[in-house]
């Protein structure tokens, strides 16, 4: 007969192993869902930021750093620093759009220019939500940034081609 481990289940070393091994496959189901959360977000070429509004920190992943046109070696940064990659025209229009969104009914994320450091200009837009505290106050927010730049050239060679279309029957 298999002799029974029972008398050995209370003792709190085979608790705390089970425990552990408990929170370890706990651990590899987030990994398991943080890949599959990836693997859709590139494929859907989004890229996720957080605000730490109370530490005055971006965190971005590599790829919305890349959106950005900056390094995806480096760290976080204050949103100050944050607005010197926004094109200087759009730069009060995302400020105001960020400091909007901690209102009660915040509107949609901007659309904005970034410059990289090639000089090159590129557009982006942003969907983002606010996280409060248990007291209501804004704490930080999280959301995607994607690339619009097709979109906006799409937009502006219709814009040229009804242009040309109105001038030619004039």
């Amino acid at each position: 007969y298999p002799v029974s481990d029972a008398a050995h289940d209370d003792h709190p070393e085979h608790h705390l192993s089970r425990r552990e091994a408990a929170v370890a496959a706990r651990e590899d189901e987030l990994d398991a869902e943080w890949e599959k959360l990836r693997y859709v977000l590139l494929a859907a070429r989004m890229a996720p930021w957080e605000y730490d509004i109370v530490l005055d920190q971006v965190h971005a992943s590599p790829s919305a750093l890349a959106y950005l046109g900056l390094s995806p070696d480096s760290g976080p940064r204050s949103f100050g620093e944050f607005l010197l990659s926004v094109h200087p025209e759009d730069r009060s229009h995302v400020a105001e759009a960020f400091a909007m969104a901690t209102a009660p009914v915040a509107p949609d994320g901007p659309e904005f220019r970034v410059v990289w450091p090639d000089g090159s200009v590129h557009w982006i837009a942003n969907k983002g939500r606010v996280w409060r505290d248990a007291t209501g106050e804004p704490r930080k927010m999280l959301g995607l940034i994607y690339s619009i730049d097709e979109r906006k050239r799409d937009e502006a060679d219709r814009l040229e081609f009804e242009r040309r279309v109105q001038h030619q029957q004039k």
